[in-house]
Order: C-alpha cells, then structure tokens, then sequence
C-alpha cells in the first residue's frame, strides 16, 4: 500500500471511530428515552416503535463501520508487515557502512592543537587528557618508565607511530614550522582549505609484508630457538643407538628508540590551529614510520640501530661479483636454491626491491631472444609477489662498485617486529627565546628473525643504464 493510501486509509479509521461514537452516543439516548415512555400515554406506542426502527438502523450503520474498520485495519496491517519485510531486505542486502574502529573514534576526538596547549600549561583534560591517562596506564602496565606525555596504543596505530624501544642516543632529524613563512605553516592561516597535500615520501612496506608483530611488550623478549636437526638411521640388530641431543640458542628483542621532532612558533600556535592539527602529527608519523621501515631494511645495528635484516648474521646471499654487476635470471635461480636448500621455504616467499632493480628487470630477458622478461606483468618474479620502495638501498658499494643496488626474497612470517610504546613530548623552553615549541615523540622497537635462512638478499646489483 503506497504511503498516501496508507494515509487516507488512517484518516478513514478516525473518521469511523468518530461516527460510531456519534452513532453510539444517540443510541444511548434513544434507549433512556425508551425507558422513560409511559405505555398508556397518547401516542406513545407509535413513538416506540419509531424509536426502535431508528436502534435497529443505528446498529445496522455500526456493523457496517465495524466491518469496514476491520477491512481498513487488515490491509494497514498488511501493508506496514510488506514494508517492514522489504526494510528487513534492503539492511540485509545493502552495503553496510564502516563502523568506526575504538583507533578512529579516538583519532576523531583527539586534536594535537590541543594537546600542545594542554602540555603547555601543565593541566590535561577533554579527549587529550583522557588519551594521556589511558598512554601512564598502558606505560604502567608494561613497566615502562614514561618521559613526556605517552599516548594510547589506540591513538598511535590509527596516526601511524605506533613503535617503541630503548633510550638511546639515536640521531634526531627536526623540521621547523612557522606562521611567518607560508611553506611553513603560514599557508594553513586564517584561510578555507581542502584537505592536506602530502609530501611525497618513501612507501613504507616491511610491515605490510605479513611479519609477526608483538605490541604492549614488557622488558626483554627471549624464545629458545633449535639451531641443529635430530635424525635416526639404521643400526644393527643388538646395537645401540647414537645419541642425539637439541642444542639451543636464543632470539632476543629489546627496545631501541627511534626519535623525531618537529618545531613551530608560537605565533602559528595561535593562528595555525589546522597547522598543529594536520602539519605537526604527519611530520612526526611520516618521520618516526620512514626511518623505521629503513631500519628494519638496512638498520647496522651500530649506535642503538636495529639490525635490519640484510645486515642480519647468516641470510642467504647470492653474490654477483667481486664488484657488483649486472643481475641475470641465473642469480634470481640461485637465490631461491638458497632458501629451499636450506629448508626455510616454509611458506609465501615475497620479496622487495628498489624501483632500480624493477627497470633493470622488466627489460631483461630470462634467456637471450625468447621476450620473456624476468620482472612479469603481473609484477613477480621467478613467480614470487614483488614490492617496491625506495627504502631499500641503491647506493651500496662493493670492492670498486658503487651506487649498488639490493634485492631481498623473504619468508616474512618469520620476521619478528616488537615495540613497547610512544612518548610525547612538548617542550617550550628549549628555544624559548626565539618563541619556538618542539613536540619530539619518540617511538620504541626493535626485530630479529626465527632462522635467518628464510632471509634471502642480492646485495651487489648494478642498476647503471
């Protein structure tokens, strides 16, 4: 029933609740009067036996609206059952909007501007001071000391600096914002803006590879690793077995810190609240995320660094000369004989590279003249998912080559990535008398492997055109 029927059809329900109650209300009085007729007055037989008629003709019309109400309220009914069903169907079937996670909820309420402010004069409260409760709680908890204002694992997976590690002396990069010089911030004053355009910066790939990451950690983290192979074999009949025994080594993470910081005036404090809010959490995010994910690539594990994996002790390597040189389907075979010979072909291999090496190999054939090309449409080789990033070096060097490029084929489930927390901290004074506020955060991980046979890397390519 279209909804204007099913209006006019309500409209009719009143109009017959009114009529009966009329009707209804005259019949009442047409009984009393009834009651009052003196039977051997002039007339009143006549005057009874009108007012009977007119009873049984009201009774009649009441039937009948009674039959019609029934009528009207059925195909209501009916028709409110029809639509219900078919809003049932359409929330079924329709696509269902995203709800928001707690981490973008909590992104939502939370403002840096703010924040800086709250941190500034020493006095938190609002969704900042609830975000800075919930980071002291989750800090005590992993008994972690706490510099600054630590933030919520909730809010810092949702802005991207979500890792953690150890005090070191790691070296900070900076960059300052000010309301004076528009590529600064001043573009972000007191002017309609669309949406932020980023800078365009490395892709950050290794923890979108599958590895296993440990958040919330407390202290160190230690698993007992098997570094032999127990096996039988035959022996005669009355003679005793050899023995074997499970010798043990041990992988082990504990936190380093990957610093940054970012300045601005107070002057864009005051003006800039968009530039606190979108300029100051995307440096810091996009800062601490790039020098991470190139930790993990290359970190030497000097100076509080992180080992990162083709820096890792026992990977599988294919070298290509004393000097580098150009990469053939040959070492992309030997490569992965490695892995397999060594049986840490366990699962998906996938590997990374620099776009270098995707030129060289989308334009070298597997074999002389055949036109098949090493790097696939489908962007594989040797059947194994690629990645690229300029994260991964092109400026190696090797005996008398330089500017060498790397390639790694990995089963990355074996990598391991922990992190124990983020800090931030507001710091007024350290530039005070230029009006200048710093706002470092300082993110805590470190990573290692299961086995690092599952690691396979080329380390001497030449990219040269």
């Amino acid at each position: 029933m279209p909804n204007v029927q099913k209006l006019k059809a309500n409209e009719r329900l009143e109009a017959i609740d009114k009529e009966m109650k009329d009707i209804t209300d005259k019949q009442e009085t047409r009984l009393v009067s009834l009651e009052g007729l003196d039977p051997k007055a002039d007339g009143s037989a006549e005057t009874r036996k009108t007012t009977l008629a007119e009873i049984q003709d009201g009774n009649v019309k009441i039937r009948k609206l009674r039959d019609e109400r029934e009528a009207l309220e059925a195909e209501v009914e009916a028709a409110e059952l029809i639509e219900s069903e078919s809003r049932e169907r359409k929330r079924r079937t329709s696509p269902k909007s995203p709800k928001l996670s707690e981490e973008a909820e909590v992104s939502q309420r939370f403002s840096w501007h703010r924040f800086v402010d709250c941190a500034l004069n020493d006095k938190f409260d609002g969704p900042e001071g609830e975000a800075v409760q919930e980071g002291m709680k989750e800090a005590k908890e992993m008994g972690r000391s706490v510099e600054g204002h630590p933030l919520p694992q909730a809010l810092t997976r949702v802005m991207g600096i979500d890792e953690s590690g150890k005090r070191t002396n790691l070296n900070i990069s900076k960059r300052v914002q000010s309301a004076g010089t528009n590529s600064e911030g001043g573009y972000m004053i007191e002017t309609t803006l669309g949406g932020l355009i980023p800078a365009l910066t490395p892709k950050t790939r290794v923890l979108g590879m599958g590895v296993q990451f440990f958040p919330g950690l407390e202290g160190k983290l230690a698993w007992p690793r098997e570094t032999n192979v127990i096996q039988g074999a035959s022996v005669a009949e009355g003679t005793a077995a050899a023995e074997s025994s499970i010798i043990l080594d041990q992988v082990t993470m504990e936190p380093k810190r990957i610093a940054h910081f970012t300045e601005f005036t107070r002057k864009l404090m005051h003006q800039g609240k968009q530039a606190i809010d979108v300029l100051v959490p995307n440096r810091l995010n996009r800062g601490l995320g790039i020098e991470w994910d190139r930790q993990l690539i290359e970190g030497t594990g000097l100076s509080e660094e992180l080992l990162g994996l083709l820096n890792i002790s026992g990977i599988n390597t294919v070298a290509i000369g004393i000097d580098g040189g150009d990469l053939t389907w040959a070492h992309i075979l030997l490569l992965e004989e490695a892995i397999a010979m060594d049986n840490a072909d366990v699962g998906e291999i996938r590997g990374l590279t620099n776009p270098k090496v995707r030129r060289v190999l989308k334009g070298t054939e597997k074999t002389a003249t055949t036109g098949q090309f090493i790097w696939e449409d489908d962007d594989t080789v040797n059947s194994y998912p690629m990645e690229v990033t300029t994260q991964v070096p092109y400026d190696l060097t090797k005996g008398t080559g330089s500017n060498l490029s790397a390639i790694l084929q990995c089963y990355w489930p074996g990598v391991m990535v922990g992190h124990w927390g983020t800090d931030i901290i507001v710091n007024p004074f350290s530039k005070d008398k230029e009006a200048m506020i710093r706002v470092s955060a300082h993110l805590w991980t470190d990573m290692d492997v299961e086995h690092p046979e599952m690691i396979g890397a080329i380390k001497d390519i030449d990219t040269t055109p």
